[in-house]
Order: structure tokens, then sequence, then C-alpha cells
């Protein structure tokens, strides 16, 4: 498996950014984020994990997950998993200054964060939450889980220009399940089949150590590595997108003023912005059978002619 390429140097190059992603689908930076500020958000995750018996009890050893469905403890409606996620550190993960400079970088002026902070109980067993915490368990306890299998985030949200920033909260190193990439197979459009990451060529990786971030696009094929470490995995998925490309309506709820709208504690906070109320929501919701695939401003997508030359994506 091939070793991811540094993009760092191109973070503040919008044009150098847009052309690495149209080669490669993804984008991977070294220490981009304040390694101290992510050990606190991980620090604090643990801790309302383990106030709800995700770990034996003094140590950081997860605890036997109940057995409710064939990856153990299902998250969403989860006590201690709904506390991490509502915190002030992990929502504001999203908003960041160097996360949010990167990501209207690459995008646009007007990128801005998905909403992650639906209730549980608003649209049943998978609330639409644009970031979440990932706790994968060791393989010991859980064999195969979802993130294994390879898969496109397109699948589920139905945007193409749509990006997943991953952030590992803990240093991931291949032996822990880092998430890996198919580079440059985002230009073959949908994939076909279901099928467990195969470590064959053309995937890419890294030993994630804390502050790193990979960011992808919706269409860019990517699963994790199994975890045959003795503790859980934690990152977080946050997603972004321009205010050009559409908005699933299930995600209403962060638009100030949408009769959705869900208010909460950490919106106190400068940081904190609603979603644009210049985005088109279309009638969607998280897993419905995906839309026929649209041109997009960034990657190819068959059937559409090419966003190339870059130069004339739209700048904001």
């Amino acid at each position: 498996m091939h070793e991811f390429e540094d993009a760092s140097p191109l973070a503040s190059d919008r044009t150098a950014l847009r052309r690495r992603l149209h080669r490669d689908g993804y984008l991977f930076f070294r220490g981009l984020l304040d390694p101290g500020a992510v050990r606190g958000l991980a620090d604090r995750t643990v801790s309302a994990l383990g106030e709800h018996g995700w770990f034996v009890p003094g140590t950081r050893r997860p605890a036997l997950p109940p057995r409710e469905g064939p990856a153990g403890r299902p998250p969403h409606g989860d006590p201690g998993y709904e506390a991490a996620l509502a915190s002030d550190a992990f929502q504001g993960l999203g908003y960041g200054a160097e996360l949010r400079r990167l990501m209207r970088t690459l995008i646009g002026d007007d990128a801005f964060p998905l909403p992650s902070w639906a209730p549980h109980t608003r649209r049943g067993g998978h609330p639409a939450r644009g970031g979440q915490l990932r706790a994968v368990y060791p393989r010991s306890i859980v064999p195969v889980h979802e993130g294994m299998y390879e898969q496109q985030d397109y699948r589920v949200f139905g945007v193409v220009d749509m990006f997943t920033a991953w952030v590992p909260l803990v240093p991931v190193d291949r032996s822990m399940g880092g998430l890996a990439v198919r580079v440059g197979a985002h230009a073959n459009g949908l994939l076909t089949d279901r099928r467990l990451l195969d470590h064959g060529s053309g995937w890419a990786t890294t030993d994630y150590e804390v502050g790193d971030v990979l960011v992808f696009h919706a269409l860019t094929p990517h699963a994790a590595l199994p975890n045959e470490s003795d503790r859980l995995r934690l990152s977080a998925d946050l997603r972004f997108q321009s205010t050009r490309a559409p908005l699933a309506g299930a995600f209403a709820y962060g638009m100030r003023g949408s009769p959705e709208f869900v208010d909460a504690p950490f919106m106190r906070h400068a940081w904190w912005e609603p979603v644009p109320d210049t985005v088109r929501l279309v009638d969607r919701d998280l897993f419905d059978f995906e839309p026929p695939l649209t041109p997009s401003d960034f990657v190819p997508v068959p059937g559409y002619p090419d966003a190339a030359p870059l130069d004339r994506v739209p700048a904001l």
C-alpha cells in the first residue's frame, strides 16, 4: 500500500490544491491542526464514553460492547456517544480557524460545515449528522465493521461536490485501522459492488499523527484498515460543501429561521455559524437512493465534460 503525498506545502494555494484533488481525489495534511487541542478533544471524548461503560474502569482498554448488532454497540442514541458528539470541543472542530481556512481555500469562500447535532430521535436510527465521531473497536472484539468496506460518501449524502475531512483524535498507525483511499479512482464514477478493502494496488494510507487531516471528495473510494490493536480507534468525520451545491433537506435543522431549526448550547460561542440561508435544500434524507450523478466543479465525472481547466472553477 502506498504512502500519502503530503499536500501541506499547497495549503494556501487554491489552484494547486484543486489540481492535486482533481488528479488524486484526496489531500493529506501532516500537522495541520494544533495537536494539543486535538488531544484535549480526545481526553474529553474518552471521559464522556468512559462514564457510560465504553472502557474497562480505570483504563483506556475498550470494554466488550453489548451485542446489539453485528458491529457491537450502536453509537447513535448511546448516552456516552451522544454526550461526546454534543460537546463544545467536538462541535467546534469543524469551525476551527485552520480547518475552516483550508476548506474555504479549496472549495470557495462560501464553504461551510454540515451540521452534526441532530437529536437521535428526529429521524430514526440514522440522524442527519454531517460530522460524526468514530469509535472503532479492535478486530479481536468486532472482526468486521462497516467502515472496512470500500465506500463513497456520495451514496449517503447524494451531493457530488461534498468533501470529508477525516481527523484522527489519537495516533492511528496502520495496525490501528487508519483510513485508506484508492488514489485516482474518483474519476471512475460510482462503485458497482460492495467489497472489503483488498490492499491491492492503487490504495494509499499513512501512519496518522495527532494534528493530521485527510480531505477527500464525495466520489473518492475509501475504506478503513482493520484495527489490530487493543484500543478504540477514535476519529472524527467532518463534512463541508459550498452554497453552490444543493443540501439534503434533512440538514434544515442547522439553518436559522427554518421551521426545522434545532437550538443547542454551543451556539453561544463566537465560532459557530448556521447553515447559510442561500443554499438550496432538496427533498432528501441520508441513505436515500442516490440521485443520478451531476457535473462537478472539482473532479472528472463520467459522461460529463471535465472540470478542468481548473482556473474556471468558481473562486468566490
